[in-house]
């Protein structure tokens, strides 16, 4: 008789606490379809190697093989870094920050690898439109401060230059049908 009370005390248990921690599970967050529009843009525009100069992004990466982004590139990089899929390998960081690192990763052999920016973001009810660049930078000077380029004067007031003549981009644009998106490449193009 012992062993049935002791079989039965258990299942109550278990009946019991199992039933406590199906309501403590609370459902996941659906994803929103922006997150799900910057999956697709990376998957088709950036991984399957479609932008320009790909394998300038991994090149020489303080940051490993996480894709390095300028969160504060322009106005639509700073609206939509914050919806990107969190299991991208992605390390956003300010045009300063790339600065900084870039200067203190150069010299005649070593450069900053490329990084991604995005140009453009538009949404109209059902349909998105995305430019997505991969761009370079160029520090004006070296780490103790001396110039590095043979200018007289340095051409900007920021000690690096962005974007000259490395990369390319891509123009995307994303219809909703139902539960699903169809990508079009509308174009490209090549820095």
């Amino acid at each position: 008789m012992t062993g049935k009370r002791i079989v039965g005390v258990v299942f109550i248990i278990l009946a019991t606490t199992s039933c406590g921690n199906q309501t403590s599970i609370k459902p996941s967050k659906p994803e929103s379809d922006t997150t799900r529009v910057l999956q697709l843009l990376m998957d088709s525009g950036v991984y399957s190697h479609l932008i320009p100069d790909y394998s300038t992004l991994n090149k020489n990466n303080p940051f490993g093989d996480s894709i390095i982004f300028a969160k504060d590139w322009n106005k639509h990089s700073k609206d939509v870094y914050c919806f990107f899929p969190k299991n991208l390998k992605l390390k956003f960081i300010t045009s300063a920050e790339i600065c900084t690192l870039a200067t203190s990763m150069n010299n005649d052999s070593i450069h900053f690898p490329g990084f991604l920016t995005i140009n453009s973001f538009e949404r109209k009810d059902s349909i998105y439109r995305i430019l997505i660049q991969n761009t370079c930078v160029i520090p004006q000077y070296d780490k103790q401060g001396k110039p590095l380029l043979r200018w007289r004067e340095p051409l900007d007031t920021f000690p690096c230059l962005f974007g000259m003549l490395c990369g390319g981009g891509v123009d995307m644009m994303f219809t909703k049908h139902k539960d699903s998106f169809d990508v079009k490449i509308e174009g490209s193009w090549s820095d």
